[in-house]
């Protein structure tokens, strides 16, 4: 039984892969190109780390404002990274205020958008082929 669900895991976590990769590329090929400029940068307090280590730190984000083709002004939210400790100064934020950064949005929505990096791009598809390459091994093994 427990080989049954690691497969069907394995095929959606594969369809899922191929469809987000197929809804990235389209966008690609269709998207704007433009830059943004941070705009603002916030800090929340949380906790970082795996189970085992977790500790206090401060994440910051980031909202870049960009001005689409059609003229009308959208705005973005990015990471700014983590620092370790509660209520750390946004002077230790990754980006600054008045930054550029490289935006891709749709031109029809540009409510749709995305910073211009391979990970923001293409995390989701990798994410699903990754774990539907893992899910494999305990679907496969023998007893």
């Amino acid at each position: 039984m427990k080989r049954l669900l690691f497969a069907i895991a394995c095929v959606v976590l594969t369809v899922a892969g191929i469809l987000l990769t197929g809804k990235t590329a389209l966008f690609l090929w269709s998207a704007d190109k433009t830059n943004g400029t941070i705009a603002s940068i916030s800090g929340t307090n949380t906790t970082c780390g795996r189970k085992s280590s977790k500790r206090d730190c401060t994440q910051f984000h980031a909202q870049v404002a960009f001005t689409a083709k059609n003229g009308e002004q959208h705005t973005l939210g990015i990471s700014a990274g983590s620092r370790d400790g509660h209520n750390v100064s946004i002077q230790n934020a990754t980006a600054k205020i008045g930054g550029i950064v490289e935006v891709l949005y749709d031109p029809s929505n540009p409510s749709i958008a995305y910073d211009n990096s391979f990970f923001s791009i293409w995390f989701a598809p990798l994410a699903s082929f990754a774990g539907a390459f893992f899910c494999i091994i305990p679907a496969i093994r023998r007893r």
